[in-house]
């Protein structure tokens, strides 16, 4: 098997950090080259060691044993996967599996040494540096029992989740442990599209979006039964879409919030199928063998779709459900990123403003990735005002659950409400030529004051650093510590800047951070910075080879910047 080049350089940097006693986490876009890649590092083991790989979806199973044998010969490869097969294969040099198999049966086989974890982002991080309690950790917990040396391999395409943050260093929620201490390898969309390997995104996103506001949320994502309430509403949009924007596309796929809203959405797109756990084996199989062929053209799904589904002529993707999710959006981008013949490019239609909400400026290397904040308790109820009148006139205005129709203090009743048109859309290119790269610019001088966060009220160190551009408007670039009155990643990340200006501890209030600063921060020679926009943003700093020296500066007025706190 020829590897592709940046394939060869992830796994040199995968195998280098496993042979050094490291776990390795890999993320990597749809069609990257998954299961070679894991392949390849598999064979590099020795043959007497034992790998498995665990996979989310059985569908997943098939597809990995036949690449493992082909690159990895004279090895023997089993299944334990009972949706596949009914003999459980653990006695294997490689074994492909699913969690669900997986669960009571490994005290039954030799330990392994080395573990593919696919769809890594499923794999939750330890509370409080114990395993998770659910299939996935305890699994892996009897495996490091069994072998304590025994390395874990993660893979996915969006290393974060919606629950933890990011899986690997410290950029997750507090009290939570990752299994993986770095991001080991990656490759980027902009990459595999340059290389041809991936076919560029471009779309339509909308700029209204619906209306949220009456939806709760549960463990951070939206209540689905209220979400799909809201968005049958807006099933004709779909339909829309399809026929404004789709006309010479050959393959959309649909993703839908719930079944109902999935059969809702096939009513008004016309010879549509749908694909939820609601169908029977046979009629499940058989549309996936329709859309598989061509035989239908549109397909709507829950979310069934969203991983493993790879068809490479899917040239359409409509974003019908809004979700809390960055991962889950990306999965569902990915199912049209693949290359086919006479495919000239990925069509996404963002229906609900997706894609904005979850990727800087569309750029889909550039996910927006939500650190959450540590379950505080139950929160109040969700409700909604009564806007019935009363018999004196005056509105009711009684707190009701988003859910009810009919107020039971005065009787008014919500009428439901319907889409009538295609909301106002605008052409985004998600593959747009990529900013030019940033540039090393001499420093100056630096400033230090005290800025006050208008949106969290508190109080953050501002670095007012200049650049050596006189000729330009703006020629400074701006760089935030936060202190004790933040935590989790902010402060960690506050204390690795602090590390950078000053040999001092960082001081535990802010104020004395800023007089500490003025006597302490050493100033850098260069700053790495590009212009996306009108104000240079900061990459890194140079302070060269000489010991830290204190600098004298005088403190500059805050001012009403917007801080990403």
């Amino acid at each position: 098997m020829i590897l592709r080049p940046y394939q060869e350089r992830v796994v040199d940097q995968l195998w280098t950090a496993l042979i050094s006693g490291k776990n390795a986490l890999l993320q990597g876009p749809c069609a990257f080259g998954k299961s070679v890649t894991l392949a390849t590092i598999a064979g590099k083991m020795d043959r007497s060691h034992r790998v498995l790989v665990i996979v989310d979806r059985q569908i997943l199973v098939k597809q990995l044993v036949e690449t493992f044998k082909m690159v990895v010969p004279g090895r023997t490869v089993g299944i334990a996967c009972s949706g596949v097969q009914r003999k459980v294969e653990l006695d294997c040099n490689i074994t492909i599996a699913t969690r669900q198999t997986l669960t009571g049966r490994l005290g039954t086989c030799e330990p392994f040494n080395l573990v593919m974890i696919d769809e890594a982002h499923l794999l939750p991080l330890k509370p409080d540096g114990e395993p998770a309690d659910d299939q996935y950790g305890q699994i892996i917990a009897q495996i490091i029992e069994y072998n304590p040396r025994v390395r874990l391999l993660g893979c996915t395409a969006t290393p974060y989740s919606l629950t933890a943050g990011y899986i690997y260093g410290n950029k997750h929620r507090v009290g939570l442990v990752p299994y993986f201490d770095e991001l080991t390898a990656s490759v980027t969309v902009e990459e595999l599209t340059k290389g041809g390997y991936l076919s560029p995104a471009v779309g339509h996103v909308v700029e209204t979006g619906v209306d949220l506001s009456q939806v709760s949320l549960i463990a951070g994502e939206y209540n689905l039964g209220e979400l799909s309430t809201e968005m049958v509403k807006h099933c004709q949009t779909v339909n829309d879409a399809i026929e404004k924007y789709c006309e010479e596309r050959k393959k959309i796929l649909v993703f839908a919030v719930d079944i109902k809203h999935c059969e809702s959405i096939q009513k008004a797109v016309p010879g549509s199928i749908v694909i939820h756990s609601g169908l029977s084996k046979k009629q499940h199989q058989r549309n996936m063998d329709a859309i598989e062929s061509g035989l239908a053209g549109v397909a709507i799904s829950v979310a069934q779709l969203s991983i493993g589904f790879d068809v490479p002529d899917v040239d359409a993707i409509i974003l019908a459900r809004p979700s809390k999710s960055t991962a889950l959006i990306m999965q569902q981008i990915g199912r049209a990123l693949r290359i086919a013949d006479g495919k000239k490019d990925a069509m996404i239609i963002d229906l609900v403003g997706a894609t904005e909400q979850h990727f800087v400026k569309n750029d889909l290397d550039k996910p927006k990735v939500i650190i959450p904040r540590p379950p505080s308790g139950e929160g109040d109820a969700p409700f909604k005002l009564c806007p019935g009148e009363l018999d004196d006139g005056l509105l009711c205005m009684a707190e009701v659950h988003p859910k009810v129709i009919i107020c039971p203090h005065c009787g008014y009743k919500w009428e439901t409400l319907y889409a009538e048109s295609l909301p106002g859309m605008k052409e985004v290119a998600f593959d747009a030529t990529p900013p030019d790269p940033p540039e090393w610019i001499d420093v100056i001088g630096i400033e230090v004051d005290i800025h006050n966060s208008k949106k969290s009220g508190k109080n953050l160190l501002k670095v007012k650093i200049e650049l050596n551009l006189p000729l330009d408007r703006h020629p400074y670039v701006t760089d935030w510590i936060c202190g004790y009155e933040y935590s989790g990643f902010a402060l960690e990340k506050g204390k690795e800047k602090w590390e950078q200006y000053s040999d001092t501890d960082m001081p535990e209030d802010t104020t004395s951070m800023l007089w500490d600063a003025l006597e302490s921060f050493s100033t850098p020679k260069r700053a790495s910075v590009s212009r996306p926009g009108r104000f240079w943003e900061l990459h890194d700093l140079d302070f060269g080879s000489e010991d830290k020296e204190g600098y004298e500066h005088q403190p500059i007025t805050a001012n009403n910047e917007e801080l990403p706190f």
